[in-house]
């Protein structure tokens, strides 16, 4: 895994995302987080929850995590900035 990421990055040049199955349920992320630059926590709302999102971002080494975002978020008052 760790020559296909150098061919990758070359290919790339270092532009390259790489989209894995969830944290904690998978070991994916936690294998491949050490031939990554950056990692970036993904929660959904009404998904995940905050116990989860505390222990997956306590798994991720601190200087490669590059925050978390949320998807699926739906909003009340599409006029509200809020």
């Amino acid at each position: 895994m760790q020559a296909l990421s150098q061919v990758l990055r070359r290919a790339f040049l270092d532009r390259l995302v790489i989209d894995l199955p969830p944290l904690l349920p998978s070991d994916d992320a936690l294998a491949l987080q050490r031939i990554v630059n950056g990692v970036l926590l993904v929660a959904q709302e009404g998904g995940t929850t905050q116990a989860d999102l505390k222990q997956a971002a306590e798994l991720i080494d601190r200087d490669k995590f590059l925050g978390c975002i949320m998807n699926n978020a739906r909003w009340q008052d599409p006029i509200s900035y809020y």
